[in-house]
């Protein structure tokens, strides 16, 4: 039975994969009962460049892994600007198990101060032959925007050859 309320996300899936199987959980005071079963598709998320708040990026697969073995159907990935730093996560996921579809996160973006953001905030490596680019031209809008989306669809081509 799961506590009030979920710590991890890992204990949400648990939980989502029993209304599936029809366990319809009240609260731990409560008795579980039996009802017609859901039938949620099940998304969690993933991080190829591994999460902020766990610096140690082969212990967040193992985190991923458990949610995958409590029921989720696919992931999403967290965004990314490094092809090579997808297809390690995926290789790596692969070798521990992990086998449903991962879907990439490819968020297009047009101004160089979101993606400075993002890497700081998040943790999300930017390529230095991109950043080198962006910084020779950060003052350019029009430049930085068309250096992003070249950026945005040479790793959806590239997605597309190594992946699919």
């Amino acid at each position: 039975m799961i506590k009030e309320g979920h710590k991890y996300a890992s204990e949400l899936v648990e939980q989502i994969k029993l209304l599936n199987e029809g366990v319809y959980i009240l609260s731990s005071v409560e008795k579980d009962y039996k009802v017609s079963p859901t039938n949620f598709g099940i998304a969690v998320a993933g991080y190829p460049n591994g999460h902020p708040e766990c610096p140690d990026k082969k212990k967040d697969l193992e985190h991923l892994k458990i949610k995958v073995d409590n029921g989720a159907d696919y992931i999403v990935t967290q965004l990314f600007f490094d092809i090579d730093v997808f297809l390690e996560f995926v290789e790596n996921a692969k070798r521990i198990g992990i086998d449903i579809p991962i879907v990439p996160g490819v968020m297009p973006m047009d101004k160089y101060g979101p993606i400075k953001f993002v890497s700081k905030q998040m943790g999300i490596e930017i390529p230095e032959k991109l950043k080198d680019k962006l910084e020779a031209h950060k003052d350019d809008k029009d430049t930085i925007k068309k250096i992003l989306e070249e950026h945005t669809l040479l790793m959806c081509k590239k997605l597309v050859e190594q992946v699919l």
